[in-house]
C-alpha cells in the first residue's frame, strides 16, 4: 500500500498540477494502474481495505441496483448511490462504480475544457448532471412538483456534496462568493418568445401543443411569450389573447370566443358543428353518425334536412 503521504502527492500533481499519471508514475515510481486507481478512489486510505469488507457493505443492494439498471441502463452511479442512500446505504462511491463496471460495458471517455473563473465572474450549470442524477427514475405532477423536488434535491444532495471538478463543497464555497455579489439592478426578462405563424385552424403551436387565436389571424406572423403560468400572445405590441399554459404534450388549448363570426361567414363550417352536436347526444348518435357515412347521400344535406323537419 503507498503512504498516506504520497496518495495526496499524487492527487495533488493531478488534479492541481494536470501532470499526466505517466509522468506521476515515472516520478515515483509507481505502477501506471495503481496511478490509475487511486485518481479513480479521489481519496487517500490510511490503511489497507479488505476487500471483502468492502464488497459486504453493497451486497444487501444488489437486488434493487438490478432494479435500477433494468429500468434505466444508462443510469450514472451517482444517481444510483443517491436512491441506496435514501435506503440506508452507509458505503461510498467508489465500491458501486466498481461494482457497476462489472454489471454494463465501460462507457467511451470523455474529455472537457477546465475553465477556472475568479468570484462573482461567472455562474454556471451541469444540465447533464441535472439530468441524471436527479432526473432518472422520478415523476412529476406539474410544474410546481418539478420545482419542489428540485429544490429538496439541491438542498439534500447536490449543494452539500464535493464537486468533482472544483473539490469544493457548492454549500459553503457559495457562503464565500455570496459576499462579494451585487444586487440585481432591474429584474430580467425570462419569458421564452416565439413569432408562430397562425395555421388555417387559428391555432398556433408552443411546447408541442396548439393554441387558438381569433379566426381573422389566419395566417399571420404574431409574437407568442410564454413564462411558467401562461401564454401570451401578440400582434405587433397589442395582445390578442392570453391562455393558461399546458404543460402536457399533444393538447389543443382552445377559446371559443375566437370562433365567433366564423360560422356566419363559412356556411360550410356548420356542418361540423351539427356533427359535434350530434356526437355529444352520447352512444346513439356517434352510431348515428357511422350509419350515415356509409350512406352515397350527402351528410351536410342529411343533417340540413334533419335540422328542417325535425
Amino acid at each position: 500500500m503507498i503512504d498516506p503521504a504520497t496518495q495526496a502527492e499524487v492527487l495533488r500533481l493531478f488534479f492541481a498540477e494536470h501532470l499526466s499519471q505517466r509522468k506521476i508514475s515515472a516520478q515515483f515510481g509507481i505502477h501506471r494502474q495503481t496511478v490509475t486507481a487511486l485518481i479513480r478512489r479521489q481519496q487517500v486510505l490510511l490503511e489497507r481495505q479488505n476487500k471483502n469488507q468492502r464488497s459486504s457493505l453493497l451486497a444487501p443492494y444488489y437486488n434493487h441496483i438490478e432494479e435500477l439498471l433494468r429500468a434505466d441502463p444508462g443510469r450514472s452511479a451517482v444517481n444510483i448511490l443517491q436512491k441506496l442512500r435514501d435506503r440506508k446505504y452507509l458505503g461510498g462511491l467508489t465500491i458501486l462504480k466498481d461494482y457497476l463496471r462489472t454489471r454494463r460495458p465501460a462507457s467511451e471517455p470523455k474529455a472537457y475544457l477546465s475553465l477556472e473563473f475568479v468570484p462573482d465572474q461567472a455562474a454556471q450549470v451541469d444540465w447533464g448532471d441535472f439530468g441524471d442524477p436527479f432526473g432518472l427514475g422520478r415523476s412529476f405532477t406539474d410544474l410546481q412538483d418539478v420545482n419542489i423536488q428540485t429544490h429538496a434535491w439541491m438542498d439534500q444532495f447536490a449543494n452539500k456534496r464535493t464537486h468533482a471538478t472544483t473539490r469544493k463543497i457548492p454549500e459553503l464555497h457559495f457562503a464565500q462568493e455570496k459576499p462579494q455579489l451585487l444586487p440585481l439592478a432591474n429584474s430580467y426578462d425570462t419569458d421564452e418568445i416565439r413569432h408562430p405563424i397562425v395555421s388555417h385552424q387559428f391555432r398556433v403551436k408552443f411546447d408541442a401543443n396548439e393554441y387558438s387565436v381569433p379566426w381573422r389571424l389566419s395566417g399571420r406572423t404574431l409574437t407568442l411569450r410564454g413564462d411558467e403560468k401562461t401564454v401570451r400572445i401578440y400582434l405587433r405590441d397589442k395582445r390578442v389573447c392570453c391562455h393558461t399554459r399546458c404543460w402536457e404534450k399533444g393538447k389543443s388549448i382552445v377559446n371559443k370566443k375566437h370562433e365567433e363570426g366564423l360560422v356566419e361567414r363559412k356556411p360550410g363550417a356548420q356542418t361540423s358543428s351539427d356533427i359535434a352536436a350530434v356526437k355529444a347526444l352520447g352512444p346513439h348518435g356517434c352510431r348515428y353518425l357511422d350509419f350515415l357515412g356509409a350512406q352515397n347521400r350527402s351528410i351536410r344535406a342529411e343533417l340540413l334536412y334533419r335540422q328542417t323537419f325535425s
